[in-house]
């Protein structure tokens, strides 16, 4: 499973208002963690990315 959102390393004016406070995806990922086995963050350019797996 992917779950993406506006934010990342670099982030454009757009994608910074769009940003979600720190809060939210730290209770994503742990929201993640509770389904499945392997999560991991990932801040990319623009981008906050989850990548979560089942073994």
């Amino acid at each position: 499973m992917v779950v993406a959102w506006h934010g990342g390393r670099d982030p454009s004016r757009i994608a910074r208002s769009l940003r979600l406070p720190e809060d939210k995806p730290a209770r994503i990922q742990e929201g993640l963690s509770e389904l499945f086995d392997e999560v991991k963050r990932h801040e990319l350019k623009s981008l906050t990315a989850f990548a979560a797996r089942s073994s």
